[in-house]
């Protein structure tokens, strides 16, 4: 695991950056200078009434479902792991996740394509 971290972190980072863009891009959109995101722009079980969630509506659009990052406790790495990338379906934390391939990871970060394809057919 700690020889893949670069490839880990290069996809994270990816992801992280492109889904700040998006509150970015919503802020601007609205002209307003503390916007909220419309409560119908969310996921399940993310959001609330009065805000919605950009970010991960544009991981759902995307992927065809969300990808977080889960660190784990007895990783040697301790805070500087780069956890292992899970895909959710619908963004709902009691579903099954699903580990995202560090090879996927690879050609996402060396190619700059998107290959959804490729991840959901990794998937069972």
């Amino acid at each position: 695991m700690a020889g893949d971290s670069y490839i880990r972190f290069k996809f994270q980072m990816g992801l992280s950056i492109a889904h700040e863009i998006v509150h970015l891009l919503t802020g601007f959109t609205t002209g307003d200078p503390n916007p909220l995101t419309p409560p119908e722009v969310s996921l399940l079980r993310y959001g609330d009434s009065a805000a919605g969630e950009a970010g991960r509506y544009w991981g759902h659009i995307l992927f065809g479902g969300v990808v977080e990052f889960w660190s784990f406790n007895d990783d040697p790495m301790n805070v500087r792991q780069t956890g292992t990338a899970f895909f959710l379906k619908n963004g709902d934390r009691n579903v099954t996740g699903y580990a995202v391939l560090v090879g996927y990871m690879n050609k996402f970060a060396k190619q700059g394509k998107f290959l959804s394809s490729q991840l959901l057919r990794a998937l069972p």
